[in-house]
Parts: structure tokens; sequence; C-alpha cells
């Protein structure tokens, strides 16, 4: 009976150290598990923040570039326009300056032609008439009794 108390004995000590012992890998198989489970949670959310700080400043960048690319070539063809209605207008004051000039001088030689011409005119006209005052003029009776009357 003593044997047999103390065979059942060492077999609750082996069933107890076995159980014991099944108990612990257990518990240490769940507790790596949860602690794999929330390191994994922990490093994905670690993983997605960096990614997502990374992936803003790299969307941030690449908006700059495009928005520097656009604005580059907006401010390209405005100081192209503003630059061709400053040379258009800068052109047609010079334009009309020198056309002015050409104008008042040709003006002024056409005048001058007109004004030689109208006077080379007059002056051939005066001269005629001169010529023809000058002119002995047949006196008949009528002119010359006329001519008396004059004279007084």
């Amino acid at each position: 009976a003593k044997q047999k108390e103390n065979i059942e004995q060492k077999a609750q000590e082996v069933v107890e150290e076995k159980v014991e012992k099944v108990v612990e890998e257990k518990v240490e198989k769940v507790v790596e598990e949860k602690v794999e489970e929330v390191v994994g949670e922990k490093v994905e959310e670690v993983v997605e923040e960096k990614v997502e700080e990374i992936v803003e400043e790299k969307v941030e960048e690449v908006v700059e570039e495009k928005v520097e690319e656009v604005v580059e070539e907006k401010v390209e063809e405005i100081v192209e326009e503003k630059v061709e209605e400053v040379v258009e207008k800068k052109v047609e004051e010079v334009v009309e300056e020198k056309v002015e000039e050409v104008a008042e001088e040709k003006a002024e030689e056409v005048a001058e032609e007109k004004a030689k011409e109208v006077a080379e005119e007059k002056v051939e006209e005066v001269v005629e008439e001169k010529v023809e005052d000058k002119k002995p003029k047949s006196k008949g009776i009528f002119s010359r009794v006329k001519s008396l009357f004059k004279r007084k």
C-alpha cells in the first residue's frame, strides 16, 4: 500500500510536471504569438507612418516641381506676350514719329514745289500783262479822246 501510494505520488508528480511543462509551452507559445502580433502591429503602424511621411514628402516635391514647371511656362507665355505688346507699341510709336517727320518733309517739299509753280505761273502772267501794257497800242479816235479825259 505504501508502495502504491509512492507510485501514485510519483505518477502525480510526473503528471503535474508534464502538465506544467505543457502549460508552460502553451503559455510560451501564446505569449510569443501575442508578442509577435503586437510587435507586428506596432511595426506596421511605424512603417505606415514612415511610408506616409515619405509619400507626403515625395508628393509635395512632385507637386512643387509640376507647379514650378506650369508657373514657368505661364510666366514665359505672359512675358513673351507683354514683350510683344511693348515692342509693337514702341515700333508703332517710332513708325508714327518717322511717318510724321517724313510726311512733314514731303509736305514742305510739295508745298515749296507748288508754291514755285504757282509763283512761276503768276510771274509769267504778270510779265505777260506788263508786256501787253508796254506794247504800243493802236490808238483810234475814241481811245485818244478817252485817254485825254483820263489824264485830267
